[in-house]
């Protein structure tokens, strides 16, 4: 693109001007704004985007359709947290895209204006077909607007620029126009916030198009280009509008944020240029999973025999005798996670091949669960390959065939008289249980025969804790510790217990609670890798009061949560937790002689709607020297949804509230 889009103009290429007027003009700020100290909707709020404004149109400068991107952005700092969030700005360019005319100015609370300089915007090569552009508003004070604005020129009309409604603070004013040739037709997708507006109108307009002669050279033909010729279309204008948009604040459980920020993105469905009728773009699903067995760096992979020959040799003699469907799977399972090391990359397309990443005993996730795929399916074995947008890159759309929304790819495998999903990652990690990141409720089943989405199973965890301890009259206690961890719990377990044998890992969570607890003797029974049991000595220092003669004592000394990991009053997005998980506590506590048992806490037992989450607690005496504490809290709903949250965040109030009650001794008169 070495022409701008000004000459696409000078050649001929004229645009009809949305008949409302930007919603912002360069450099000119309104006094409420330059004034403001705090944003009242939101008093937290360390900065408020002020406005948000891009626009984007469609031109052929030299023979090439491409399209031209605007960004104009006002930003209003309050705190200094603002300054470390929003004071420096990297814009990245791909490819063959072009990023000029960046500019960027501070307008300090008294109005005078810092200018950036040309020089102060600094362009560094991150990689081949990746450069970015990065600066910084020089003297930035609380109480400043920033405001930038640059172009983005880029020939890959597939997809348009995205666009982001909602930040990590809140947004006065977030627009977006769109002015494109009716010859393309777009598949808008959005997600998050739905819009206040969205304005619509179709005008005529021209083009100036390259004009094509075909001129025969031997037994083939070239196409040369013969001058340009400027063609009448229609110009489909559309502004996507969002007003005071609440910031995103990140909680726990969750995919990743930008499920659930409010964006729109554009995915080219067909071309329909003059006199060449529609071609279709956007694929179905029956034809990408075609295209996808057919490729090279996937399908052939691990249906064609010459692409794990080598690997064949080392697993004949492995598999000689071996008849049940469930050894097969097993062995070759097996195989795979101790001859293959995970690179920490998730793909979902070969990287070289499997002969290649064999040699290298390397590689990454797609090449270690395709080379599983293709030994289960050379020794009979029914399996198939599942694309996964993991918790981390997003939820997936079922709707449209698009390729990019997925990062990873699992295996699905007959075993027995069921299906089982394999993620290889490690030794460690057992059959039947994907990584965690997997567990992003649906996969494509990519099979040139019967493609679909299938839902992703989510094994569950489970940790019982266990123990008898002495309190002293000092506060401090004494005793042995038991846990029992199963499934998930458990690979995290016997991980790190690979490399802390002494089982260090075991009292991290409690070092900020007990500073001074110590646990010594820990021992390790591994029964399968989705089960393990650990038994300990334990000593913690002052962890009741002693006031007098009242000994206060918090019982729970492994509470499932010091504190409510919900903390949103209302929350705009649903609660995603992985799996389902259930932590047991089943503690013998005997109290010093010559103390009495004064108060215990009341027993609770709740339980949200169709048994989503139960929580059982109670504090018993045994007899006059012995109390013993049964908490249970289970949770089996994976998703709740935005209107079910305050329900939710109440229980786990009575959960966090009730661990942390106390029993009360009183010494004997």
């Amino acid at each position: 693109m070495k022409k701008t889009f000004l000459l696409a103009c000078l050649l001929g290429l004229t645009w009809p001007l949305l008949a409302q007027k930007p919603p912002m003009k360069w450099g000119k700020i309104p006094s409420e704004h330059l004034e403001m100290q705090v944003y009242e909707a939101d008093s937290s709020a360390t900065a408020v985007v002020l406005c948000d404004f891009g626009k984007l149109k469609f031109s052929a400068p030299s023979g090439t359709i491409e399209y031209l991107f605007e960004h104009h952005k006002r930003i209003k700092i309050l705190e200094k947290q603002g300054i470390q969030d929003f004071g420096e700005v990297t814009i990245y360019q791909w490819g063959d895209d072009e990023v000029a005319g960046i500019r960027a100015q501070v307008i300090l609370p008294n109005g005078d204006e810092i200018k950036l300089k040309k020089k102060d915007v600094y362009k560094e090569k991150v990689r081949d077909g990746l450069t970015k552009f990065k600066f910084s508003f020089p003297n930035l004070v609380e109480g400043a607007i920033i405001e930038y604005k640059y172009q983005l020129e880029s020939t890959y009309v597939r997809s348009l620029q995205p666009w982001f409604f909602q930040a990590s603070v809140p947004t006065l004013w977030s627009e977006y126009r769109l002015s494109i040739p009716d010859w393309y037709n777009y598949v808008p997708i959005n997600r998050g916030r739905a819009m206040d507006e969205v304005i619509t109108d179709q005008t005529n307009g021209t083009m100036m198009i390259p004009g094509y002669t075909e001129k025969a050279f031997g037994a083939g033909s070239r196409v040369e280009q013969r001058g340009f010729q400027r063609v009448e279309t229609k110009i489909n204008k559309t502004q996507y509008i969002q007003k005071d948009v609440p910031a995103l604040k990140q909680e726990p459980f969750i995919t990743t944020m930008n499920d659930y920020l409010a964006y729109i993105e554009f995915q080219l469905n067909f071309i329909a240029y003059p006199s060449e009728g529609i071609r279709q773009i956007l694929p179905s699903w029956a034809k990408v999973a075609k295209n996808l067995s057919e490729a090279d760096y996937f399908g052939l992979q691990y249906t064609k025999k010459k692409y794990i020959k080598d690997i064949l040799k080392e697993t004949d003699p492995i598999m000689k005798g071996i008849e049940s469907n469930e050894e097969k799977v097993a062995a070759l399972y097996q195989f795979v996670a101790t001859n293959m090391e995970w690179n920490g990359k998730e793909r979902k397309f070969i990287t070289d091949d499997l002969e290649t990443a064999f040699e290298k005993k390397t590689g990454s996730s797609a090449d270690l669960n395709l080379m599983l795929l293709a030994l289960l399916k050379h020794y009979g074995v029914e399996s198939y390959p599942v694309l996964v947008s993991t918790r981390d890159h997003g939820q997936a759309i079922q709707l449209y065939a698009i390729l990019d929304q997925f990062d990873h790819v699992v295996t699905l495998a007959k075993f027995g008289e069921q299906y089982i999903a394999i993620d290889v990652d490690n030794p460690n990690r057992p059959l039947g249980y994907p990584r965690i990141n997997s567990l992003n409720s649906f996969g494509w089943l990519a099979d040139v025969n019967n493609p679909q989405w299938i839902k992703m199973p989510s094994p569950g965890g489970k940790i019982v804790s266990s123990g008898n301890l002495k309190l002293d009259t000092e506060g401090s206690m004494s005793g042995t510790m038991q846990y029992k961890f199963e499934g998930y719990p458990a690979i995290s377990v016997i991980s790190k217990m690979k490399e802390d044998k002494k089982g260090h890992f075991l009292q991290e969570n409690l070092k900020e609670m007990y500073p001074d607890m110590k646990y010594a003797d820990v021992k390790f029974e591994e029964s399968d890798g989705a089960s393990i049991k650990a038994k300990s000595n334990c000593e913690i220092p002052f962890v009741a009061q002693v006031i007098d003669d009242m000994i206060y004592l918090t019982p729970t000394i492994e509470p499932d949560y010091e504190e409510n990991p919900f903390k949103l009053q209302e929350r705009s997005y649903p609660v995603d937790i992985p799996y389902p998980n259930s932590n047991q506590i089943i503690m013998n506590i005997e109290i010093p002689e010559g103390y009495v048992i004064e108060e215990l806490p009341e027993p609770t037992k709740m339980s949200l709607e169709e048994r989503g989450a139960s929580f059982k607690y109670s504090v018993n005496k045994i007899n006059d020297r012995m109390i013993q504490i049964i908490s249970k809290l289970s949770i089996n709903q994976l998703k709740f949804s935005p209107e079910e949250y305050p329900m939710l965040k109440g229980f786990f109030d009575l959960v966090v509230e009730k661990q942390a009650e106390q029993v009360v001794l009183r010494k004997k008169s």
